[in-house]
């Protein structure tokens, strides 16, 4: 008698039952596992195990792993144009894992293989088979599978996202954090499936890691948004995303004066247009190379906020974080930082793209800890300090950035076009320029119609260090830190 479980095995050992170069049979394959980590720039699958219905004989069969390049949008902004261009990748570019080890066990064959993209389409060749990822293959992925899969939906909008519940909380109130993704893990862009945004990349699983968890529990909530096109319209999600946290607030343990965010590049924007409408609900945020477009920034002049970018990001103009930092400043927001991760350092530590400053950021836990040190019920004089080697510190009243060509008109010092940065002019209260000496070392400068021009990367090339802008006891200081 055939009932749904027969017809399926049917099914199934007619899709994947393979055999050797001779012919013979090597079993039924009953099912297979890909066992995956999400490292800094996404999730990778490094062992497939087949399970079989009888042990396998692979003798004389060649065994390979191939897998694609990505597929599906990218969007980066073009200055020139002042708006957002989007591209479409075909993935159609082949790329072969190389095989580390295969093990025989029982009834198990396993393959372990360097590196192969969970996301991109992949190809696994046993003898004269073929079995390419679809639904048949399980992906296990620990620290992201601790997260429990959910639905939002109202009269307004319907959409999905994941929620941590930290492992050991007790009846203490706990922190919750707003996790907002970019536009390439939108879900119209992979397929809805509400996972996408949690593997991508560790923005939201280095708030989820075991060892900070252990001194820092909180809930994360981490929402994939339906699509770029929806972003531009937000103010029904942000008051969804406000009801969730509600929710938790109500119903779990979670502390609302300890409301935390960290977002990167679409969600950054998503975020700053959400404070910018609700200013005093969350505690303190951490914001990777965001724009905030036409978000009411005016509005946040309390909020502390840690301003991430890397000096030459294409995609999200690094000078949209240095433009909100100044405009923060001014105002008078005294708990804000803007850090500005040199091409240097993001190469030295095989950051390959100049827009994902967050495998960098992320991963340093005193920043996630800077923002945890703000509590809404309680007054904080001193936020927690940061570590690092201070070089020297250069105090000035107020800082303005323009593009350097657009001061010569061509391309500055020894630079090229592709290095081209910013430069910066230093005021101070009584409008005269501030002379700069940093430790005895000559700076290259440009003086033109009375202003005095200093290239903004020169300090990180320089000093091979950061940049980091903060607020301290109502100045400015350029804290020069050391790797």
């Amino acid at each position: 008698m055939l009932n749904k479980k027969n017809i399926f095995k049917i099914f199934l050992g007619t899709c994947i039952l393979f055999k050797s170069l001779t012919g013979a049979e090597i079993g039924e394959v009953e099912s297979i596992t890909g066992n995956a980590q999400v490292k800094v720039n996404g999730s990778m699958i490094n062992s497939f195990i087949f399970t079989f219905d009888k042990k396998p004989i692979i003798a004389d069969k060649e065994i390979k792993v191939e897998y694609n390049g990505p597929k599906g949008k990218k969007t980066y902004f073009d200055p020139k144009l002042g708006k957002n261009i989007t591209i479409e990748l075909t993935g159609e570019e082949v790329y072969q894992a190389d095989i580390i080890e295969i093990n025989i066990k029982g009834n198990s064959l396993e393959i372990l293989t360097t590196d192969v993209p969970t996301m991109n389409n992949y190809i696994i060749t046993i003898g004269d088979r073929k079995f390419e990822k679809n639904e048949n293959i399980r992906v296990i992925s620990p620290e992201s599978d601790k997260f429990t899969y959910h639905t939002y939906k109202d009269d307004k909008v319907e959409f999905n996202y994941r929620l941590y519940t930290p492992q050991n909380k007790g009846k203490e109130k706990l922190p919750i954090i707003l996790a907002l993704h970019g536009s390439g893990e939108c879900a119209d862009r992979k397929n809805y499936d509400n996972n996408s945004h949690l593997i991508a990349n560790r923005m939201i699983l280095s708030w989820s890691d075991e060892k900070f968890q252990k001194n820092n529990p909180a809930y994360i909530i981490a929402p994939q948004f339906p699509s770029l096109e929806a972003s531009y319209d937000t103010l029904n999600y942000q008051k969804a995303f406000i009801n969730i946290i509600e929710e938790i607030v109500k119903n779990g343990n979670g502390d609302k004066n300890r409301v935390y965010a960290s977002t990167l590049s679409m969600g950054s924007r998503i975020f700053y247009n959400l404070i910018g409408n609700f200013p005093e609900y969350f505690s303190a945020a951490h914001i990777n190379c965001g724009n905030p477009a036409d978000a009411k920034i005016e509005n946040v002049k309390n909020m502390p906020l840690h301003i991430i970018h890397a000096e030459n990001d294409t995609t999200v103009q690094t000078q949209f974080s240095i433009d909100t930092f100044t405009k923060l400043y001014s105002l008078g927001n005294k708990n804000i930082r803007l850090t500005l991760y040199p091409e240097k350092e993001m190469k030295d530590r095989n950051v390959a793209d100049m827009h994902c400053p967050w495998e960098i950021s992320n991963e340093e836990k005193e920043n996630l800890e800077w923002i945890f040190s703000f509590d809404k019920s309680q007054i904080i004089e001193k936020p927690k300090k940061l570590s690092g080697n201070i070089f020297d510190t250069f105090i000035f009243d107020k800082i303005i950035y323009v593009p350097l060509f657009e001061v010569t008109k061509k391309i500055g010092y020894t630079h090229t076009i592709d290095e081209i940065n910013n430069v910066i002019i230093f005021k101070n209260k009584e409008n005269k320029f501030v002379k700069v000496n940093l430790i005895k070392d000559d700076v290259p400068i440009l003086i033109k119609d009375g202003i005095i021009y200093v290239q903004f990367d020169i300090f990180s090339k320089k000093f091979d260090c950061r940049v980091e802008l903060i607020n301290m006891k109502e100045s400015l200081k350029l804290k020069l830190t050391k790797k």
